[in-house]
């Protein structure tokens, strides 16, 4: 149990990545909070996680939605140790070919929602904890199309690089940031147990 009284918070931890690592987390004694914008997928995850976690609707994007997840969370187990902005989604936006609509929108949820989630957070942030940001290979594989989704992962993994070991939240409290690309995620939460004491073992 080696997460045992611990708190975490996971965005887009209904389904993908953000329940798997749920999971992980509430098998090694964690308390854990799951956002996401589907009820009904949030309420079948709450079930599978039992008593130590709760679903909160909430759109990542809604920033104000997300202060009040955030609020709820403390209020029901305390002050966050681990927050795990994973809630993302893909967009394919070639140049040449995509609307504005589209292209904002992937950067409203992938960029703009990680920040504020991370911003709503801090004040509520234990000494030590952790923020991991989930990105992906593809900022660096450059793959045609997906231009918005290069830009954002290239954004989280520059950001998380400059604050990775320590950062401070401007009031002398300082915390642990790492960035995460969705292929190292998914290898980290696989279900061999070397794999997951590696996992672990970075909190």
């Amino acid at each position: 149990m080696r997460l045992a009284n611990k708190t975490a918070l996971i965005t887009g931890g209904n389904s993908g990545i953000g329940l798997v690592t749920a999971k992980l987390f509430v098998d090694e004694g964690a308390k854990v909070v799951i956002t996401g914008r589907n009820q009904a997928t949030l309420e079948a995850a709450a079930k599978e996680l039992g008593p130590n976690a709760l679903a909160i609707v909430a759109d990542a994007t809604d920033i104000t939605a997300t202060k009040k997840a955030i609020e709820q969370a403390v209020k029901k187990f305390g002050k966050l140790d681990i927050v795990f902005a994973n809630a993302g989604i893909p967009g394919n936006t070639p140049i040449g070919g995509t609307t504005l609509e589209a292209f904002e929108s992937v950067i409203r949820t992938n960029i703009t929602a990680v920040f504020f989630t991370v911003q709503a957070a801090a004040p509520h942030l234990n000494d030590g904890a952790s923020i991991i940001l989930n990105g992906s290979v593809i900022s660096v594989l450059g793959n045609p199309g997906r231009d918005s989704g290069q830009c954002r992962r290239a954004r989280w993994h520059h950001h998380a690089n400059l604050e990775s070991h320590s950062a401070d939240t401007g009031g002398g409290r300082r915390f642990g940031k790492t960035h995460l690309a969705n292929r190292s995620a998914r290898s980290l939460w696989q279900t061999g147990r070397g794999r997951k004491d590696r996992a672990v073992s970075r909190f």
